[in-house]
């Protein structure tokens, strides 16, 4: 039975794992799975289910001493979205053979601007925590997916600035992703803009009502 449900399967997942969109999934979390075990090691050491372990660890640190572990965490798995954005928009990047620092970029300022901010009574404003978290993982992998494609069709229209040979690479380099990245700007805002006009709000509500929560349950 095992050797049938392998002689269906394999073709399949050869097929998958040959899908340059699945393998940039799989390269951006390989890219990140050792931050990710590093942030869940420090949220088990504010957990620890040793008798006595949380007593000596308040008389060394205090009261509040899991905060000190918590930060770690905070700083790896709960802002994951991140890390997954730079970590596959630099695979999709390669099998196009673009420059991936500007793939990397762009792809980060599309998703940002498909993340809604918050203000508090006082003014000060940013950014929901909580989009970057595992809640926010499908809109990081769709509007990376879609941000690479952009600057790579616009990069294989030749609609960039060219700069003459005497300028130094680097130069020349970040003038050719301007156009590019002026256009990623203009749609990505565009669909920000849509989606604040329909009952969603933002593509954030939209991604997890339409996709994530049925997917969960």
């Amino acid at each position: 039975m095992v050797e049938k449900i392998q002689e269906k399967l394999m073709p399949v997942a050869m097929k998958l794992n040959q899908n340059r969109y699945i393998a940039a999934i799989r390269d951006g979390f390989f890219g990140i799975t050792s931050i990710l075990i590093i942030g869940s090691m420090f949220l088990l050491f504010a957990s620890l289910p040793i008798q006595g372990y949380p007593e000596l660890m308040e008389s060394i640190l205090g009261s509040e001493w899991t905060s000190y572990f918590l930060v770690p965490y905070l700083n790896t798995m709960d802002i994951m979205g991140l890390f997954l954005i730079l970590s596959m928009s630099h695979s999709l990047a390669l099998s196009y053979k673009v420059n991936t620092i500007a793939a990397q970029i762009l792809s980060l300022i599309s998703f940002l601007i498909l993340t809604p901010s918050i203000a508090n009574a006082d003014g000060a404003r940013g950014i929901p925590a909580a989009n970057f978290s595992a809640s926010g993982l499908f809109l990081a992998m769709v509007s990376t997916i879609l941000a690479v494609e952009i600057y790579r069709f616009v990069i294989e229209k030749d609609w960039v600035i060219k700069m003459p040979e005497s300028v130094p690479k680097n130069v020349s380099v970040a003038f050719s992703s301007l156009i590019p990245g002026f256009i990623l700007v203009i749609i990505f805002n565009l669909i920000q803009i849509g989606f604040g006009l329909t009952n969603f709000g933002t593509a954030q509500d939209f991604i997890y009502s339409a996709l994530q929560a049925p997917l969960t349950s």
